[in-house]
């Protein structure tokens, strides 16, 4: 059975306020990735789990749920749009995985745009 992450002190973006999602789209702290694959419940098909695209402020366009046959088995994965990921970590945060999440955010200064 895989371990789930308590959510219950998880906030909105920058609980102080820092980040309004209003402004979010001119945002540029880093790109999102996949970084883990055989982590991710959907990529490997021992479930279907879209809680990074379910966080995501701007779903459909920074991340979308992409169906096809992975490599591990699933049916879905989430794809990140470097074209409009901001780099914002809710996704990240969301992943509902103990420990390390399936998808990070590397910094901008660690990304190539």
């Amino acid at each position: 059975m895989p371990h789930v992450r308590d959510h219950s002190m998880r906030r909105g973006p920058a609980p102080t306020g820092a980040l309004q999602l209003s402004t979010i789209n001119a945002a540029a702290m880093g790109l999102a990735e996949l970084s883990t694959p055989e982590r991710c419940h959907s990529y490997t098909g021992a479930a279907y789990c879209n809680s990074c695209y379910q966080a995501c402020p701007l779903k459909g366009q920074a991340i979308r749920m992409q169906p096809g046959r992975t490599l591990r088995g699933g049916n879905f994965r989430p794809v990140v749009n470097a074209d409009y990921c901001t780099g914002c970590g809710l996704c990240e945060a969301a992943c509902v995985l103990q420990g390390d999440a399936a998808i990070t955010v590397r910094a901008n200064h660690a990304t190539r745009r």
